[in-house]
C-alpha cells in the first residue's frame, strides 16, 4: 500500500463534494499523504468508467489501518467502490531462494 495511487470510483454527480469527503476520510484515518486527484483521460477530460463514473486517485504514502479506511470510504455517499480489496485472498504464496512458502488464512 502506498506504492501507487489508491483508486476510488465516484459518481460524477457532486464529485467535488465527494472528493472533499474522501480527503477528509484520509486525513482522519491513519494515512500519510492525502492528495486526491481526478483521473483524466486527457487534460481537462475526466476518465469515465464503464459504469459512467469517475476515478479519484488518492496519493497516499502510507495507509496504517486499511480496514478502517475501507469502511470510511464505503460510507461516503457518491463513492461506488475503492481499490482496497481486503479479505479476498485466503492463500499467499511467497517465492524464496529456498523454494516457495505457502501461508493460509484460517
Amino acid at each position: 500500500l502506498g506504492k501507487f495511487p489508491l483508486p476510488v470510483e465516484v459518481t460524477p454527480f457532486a464529485r467535488t463534494l465527494t472528493a472533499r469527503k474522501v480527503e477528509a476520510a484520509l486525513a482522519a484515518g491513519d494515512v500519510s499523504g492525502t492528495a486526491v486527484v481526478l483521473r483524466e483521460r486527457a487534460p481537462g477530460e475526466p476518465l469515465v468508467t464503464d459504469g459512467g463514473n469517475n476515478i479519484l486517485d488518492c496519493r497516499c504514502e502510507r495507509i496504517g489501518k486499511p480496514e478502517a479506511l475501507a469502511d470510511a470510504l464505503a460510507s461516503i455517499p457518491g463513492v461506488v467502490d475503492h481499490g482496497l480489496f481486503l479479505g479476498l485472498a485466503t492463500t499467499l504464496i511467497l517465492g524464496r531462494n529456498e523454494g516457495a512458502q505457502v501461508l493460509r488464512r484460517a
